[in-house]
């Protein structure tokens, strides 16, 4: 009988230990792309992922559909391609068949936000998530909307924005799902939300400072799921399912950003626009947490683009006109292991980085992505091809041997597992 008692808790808590990891995972289908930086959020997709050599004239393209004005991912998930866009004063939320463009569904509505200048366009800066069955998207004026992703029937709509939120430049944040729970950034206090993704209701609200148009990420970390997003004056671990702070490290001086903490082996990379990049370690003690600073950089430092993190080293695409290149660093130390430039990046600010294995995909915001491979000491590339035009300022997103990107212009779907020997530089 005691046997059968132990078994019993057993399964239980095995199965507690199982909703625990999935907390903090996206639960769409394995080979998507369902958010935000990748299926993990980290800029890292499986190894093999990336071809090995670079076709002849750059990858075969598969389709061709025209969109508007955006700076969001195409997110990927059940064989469907999601899209925001802008056209006037109309933005819209498009599915794509991902096999080959076709148009299934398309949700629009009134959109009179206006940015300051042109260059980054007055559409959705935001990347959908999507669990495989909804997907959630924040509109650039601060509309939050809940799709069926079969029919693109509204579910719910949101304003999560109000006309006190710092909205100069629209809003940037892109929302997380956490189990049953989506998780928004907000440019004001509170800064961090958690709603019920099913009805959009308000479960609990976090950190009482903001100004912040970024990201934040779930993942382990110091042996425990944690919530790591960060504000104008710092950065925090919160407990995913209740908005408790776990810690908080101070940024070197408050900073507005844009991007996204890269977590890895308990350490946490962060850069702040005008601060150095900067890397600490959150380290679990009896009654909680502690952070200790690593390594500060004004080299290897970035604004809104993603970094990624693999085997103990680093990749960043560096966004400044002093510092074009893409840089790989031990986690630990900041130690540069090498650079390579990245030819005619100038001030250009939208540069990102795939990696698989060994191999590494840099998307430059003149439409061009370049293949290459971390050779240990030195990045050897592969092949270079143009896909865009020069408002490519989207991170691409890689599933199944496909490369989705899109522009102000097109979006479009690029064969990664078909080429040829030979490789062409263009």
């Amino acid at each position: 009988m005691r046997a059968g008692i132990w078994r019993a808790v057993g399964r239980l808590m095995a199965a507690a230990w199982a909703g625990l990891v999935l907390a903090c995972g996206s639960s769409a289908a394995g080979g998507d792309w369902p958010q935000w930086l990748g299926p993990e959020r980290s800029c890292v997709v499986p190894e093999g992922s990336l071809p090995a050599v670079w076709p002849a004239g750059g990858p075969k393209l598969l389709w061709r559909v025209p969109c508007g004005e955006g700076c969001s991912t195409p997110v990927v998930s059940a064989g469907r391609v999601i899209i925001m866009d802008r056209v006037g004063d109309t933005e819209r939320i498009i599915c794509l068949w991902a096999k080959d463009g076709k148009e299934l569904w398309k949700v629009q509505y009134a959109e009179t936000f206006k940015a300051p200048g042109r260059k980054w366009g007055n559409g959705a800066r935001s990347t959908p998530a999507t669990d495989g069955k909804w997907v959630y998207c924040l509109g650039v004026g601060g509309q939050l909307t809940a799709v069926e992703l079969a029919s693109g029937k509204v579910m719910w709509r949101r304003p999560l924005l109000a006309a006190r939120s710092n909205l100069k430049y629209g809003a940037y944040a892109n929302v997380l799902l956490v189990g049953e729970l989506l998780i928004v950034m907000k440019a004001h206090r509170p800064a961090v939300l958690a709603l019920e993704k099913r009805t959009g209701r308000t479960v609990w609200s976090a950190l009482g400072t903001g100004q912040y148009l970024g990201s934040p990420v779930c993942t382990r970390l110091a042996g425990r799921q944690q919530l790591v997003a960060a504000v104008w004056k710092y950065i925090a671990g919160l407990d995913p399912k209740t908005g408790k702070v776990l810690w908080k490290h101070p940024h070197p001086r408050p900073v507005d950003a844009f991007f996204t903490p890269a977590v890895h082996r308990d350490v946490v990379y962060f850069n702040g626009y005008g601060i150095p990049g900067y890397a600490f370690k959150v380290i679990a003690e009896e009654k909680g947490f502690r952070t200790k600073d690593l390594w500060r950089s004004g080299q290897v430092r970035t604004w809104f683009n993603g970094a990624a993190a693999r085997n103990g080293r680093l990749y960043v695409a560096a966004q400044s006109h002093k510092q074009p290149y893409l840089f790989c660093c031990d986690v630990a130390t900041g130690k540069v292991l090498w650079k390579f430039r990245i030819p005619g990046l100038g001030a250009k600010v939208a540069s990102w980085v795939v990696v698989s294995g060994e191999r590494l995909l840099v998307m430059v915001e003149d439409g061009r992505v370049i293949l290459g491979r971390d050779a240990g000491d030195a990045f050897e590339e592969l092949g270079r091809t143009r896909i865009l035009s020069r408002t490519a300022y989207a991170m691409p997103a890689v599933v199944d041997g496909r490369l989705y990107a899109r522009d102000f212009h097109n979006v479009v779907c690029l064969d990664l597992k078909s080429g040829a020997r030979g490789r062409r530089k263009q």
